[in-house]
């Protein structure tokens, strides 16, 4: 019984953790992106593949560039390579 009863209290320990504030918190941050976080502004530069827009993050309505890149040139033009490395 002692162990039973130490292992309800750790998951009651665990169920509270995961209402913390900070819990929350690392749960939102694991979200993906996807383009529509994003409110496009204008547009800053164009390239061979896409283009590159000023944008308003809606999380934090922080200005950040966003590349929009056209895969299937990309691919035609053997260039997905050429790509990652620029990300990094």
């Amino acid at each position: 019984d002692a162990i039973a009863g130490h292992a309800s209290h750790r998951a009651g320990g665990t169920q509270e953790a995961d209402k913390s504030p900070r819990a929350a918190q690392l749960r939102e941050d694991r979200k993906k992106i996807t383009i529509f976080d994003f409110k496009p502004l204008k547009i800053i530069g164009k390239g061979a593949f896409g283009e590159v827009r000023l944008c308003k993050w809606n999380k934090s309505n922080d200005p950040v560039a966003v590349k929009k890149l056209k895969k299937s040139e990309m691919i035609f033009k053997n260039k997905v390579m050429q790509s990652r490395e620029e990300r990094n």
